[in-house]
């Protein structure tokens, strides 16, 4: 299970590090994915491993649930280490974030919200799909700019 931080949200003109850096500045809100992988590193359908995730903070993190089991919402009280892990049937990934007091290279301004009718389930799942697969291209883009 690769487990990364692919974006946040802060205060007006707070700045941001970049999400490779893996840190959250005081008072915003990180985003966490969890994506299931084989031993190849390739994603494992949602059939083959299920809907289900369950998520840890060992550290100062305080985690929230967020829209799908696949991700959650981090907040840091307070300045300190944490290791964030997902579990996904009993294989986990994890990964190391620093909450910082204040600091960073860029802001970014605020989160977009999608709302759909009870009926129009499967264009949110195909949303969630598209978010999805934009969140680990963004991964994988960041992780090859930290090597």
């Amino acid at each position: 299970v690769r487990v990364g931080l692919f974006g946040m949200s802060c205060p007006s003109g707070t700045t941001v590090p970049n999400n490779g850096a893996r840190q959250i500045p005081a008072g915003c809100t990180g985003y966490l994915t969890a994506t299931p992988k084989d031993a190849t590193n390739t994603d494992i359908p949602a059939a083959v491993h299920g809907p289900n995730c369950a998520w840890r903070s060992d550290g100062v993190i305080d985690l929230f649930a967020a829209t799908e089991a696949f991700n959650q919402d981090a907040r840091c009280p307070s300045p300190g280490d944490s290791t964030v892990t997902a579990t996904v049937k009993n294989v986990s990934g994890n990964v190391g974030i620093a909450c910082l007091a204040g600091t960073g290279a860029r802001t970014f301004g605020p989160p977009t919200f999608v709302w759909f009718e009870a009926d129009d389930l499967p264009a949110a799942a195909t949303l969630a799909r598209m978010r999805r697969d934009a969140i680990i291209r963004t991964l994988d883009r960041y992780e090859q700019e930290a090597q």
